[in-house]
């Protein structure tokens, strides 16, 4: 697809992104295939998201951590393809620290609980 974006035509592109064609996005690809689709597919930025929208955020917001290192990709996407791709994340990223903080405030209690333990 990169090789050959100028080329390719709206139909096709949609047609080989398919959840069929493509069942799952790997990580790394789902930011160039937003690219790319950017640049072949018409749609307006108020559109809604089409389906490899959809998929490929997903998994950029799953794995949010590595975001930062495809930086430079994201301007070249629609805003709110990058909008929708940042709330993911930011939502993930947050069920994330919250989820860590509840498994060092058990750790922090147990350990608590051994010290007493130890003390009585």
């Amino acid at each position: 697809c990169r090789l050959h974006k100028d080329e390719i035509e709206e139909e096709m592109f949609e047609q080989i992104t398919s959840k069929k064609s493509i069942p799952l996005i790997h990580p790394d690809a789902a930011m160039p295939l937003l690219a790319i689709e950017a640049v072949t597919c018409k749609k307006s930025d108020a559109d809604s998201p089409s389906c490899l929208q959809k998929r490929c955020t997903k998994v950029l917001a799953l794995n949010w951590k590595d975001l930062g290192s495809q930086r430079d990709a994201c301007r070249n996407l629609p805003s709110s393809v990058l909008t929708d791709i940042l709330d993911r994340s930011l939502s993930m990223a947050k069920q994330s620290c919250e989820e860590d903080a509840k498994m060092r405030d058990t750790e922090a209690r147990r350990s608590l609980v051994e010290c007493q333990n130890k003390l009585t």
